[in-house]
């Protein structure tokens, strides 16, 4: 499946994408933006996910003239600023340690284990330059369905929000458990 639109064809979005590629690393438009962009709902920012570690972000950037803030810098975020629209580009993460809110977390190699950490699976999808989407979790699927699969998240505020926003009905939403089933369980623990 391909996805197009303002937001990823924008030459920054592109400008910022081709300098993590032109590097050797991945780049994918990841989350919210990709979600939104699958309802027909407006795209206001992009979140890049990447392969490549912060120091990385910031010498690429560097390199060809773009300004870089270090945003969450110990959570691997860099805002990489390009025709005055910031882009936040954040390291493929993984989880050591949570308890459903906050969470340790390490740099990750692969978008899988990036994607088995977001909060739903609507947010694990990921668009690369061209337009390809990337579903690791299934969320083209809850999508389709109009319903929200979490990992290991509660019921949060947060979640309320992106449900109502997306037109998702919270006694729809569906708990992926650890093993990989789904089941209502708060928190999806089997």
């Amino acid at each position: 499946m391909k996805v197009t639109g303002l937001w990823l064809n924008n030459p920054a979005t592109q400008q910022v994408m081709s300098m993590l590629a032109g590097g050797g690393f991945q780049a994918f438009a990841v989350g919210g933006c990709v979600r939104n962009a699958l309802l027909k709902i407006a795209v206001n920012d992009v979140d890049i996910a990447t392969n490549a570690h912060p120091e990385q972000v910031i010498a690429l950037a560097k390199n060809i003239g773009l300004k870089t803030v270090p945003t969450g810098i110990e959570h691997g975020t860099i805002t990489v600023v390009c025709d005055n629209t910031g882009f936040e580009v954040t390291t493929f993460r993984k989880d050591i340690e949570t308890d459903g809110r906050r969470a340790v977390v390490a740099f990750a190699e692969t978008l899988d284990e990036d994607a088995h950490r977001r909060d739903f699976t609507v947010n694990a999808l990921y668009v690369d330059q061209d337009g390809t989407v990337t579903d690791p979790l299934g969320g083209l699927v809850d999508i389709a369905a109009r319903k929200s699969a979490s990992s290991t998240m509660p019921v949060t505020a947060s979640a309320k929000i992106t449900c109502a926003f997306c037109g998702f009905s919270l006694s729809r939403v569906v708990w992926r458990c650890s093993c990989g089933d789904r089941c209502r369980r708060p928190g999806g623990m089997c």
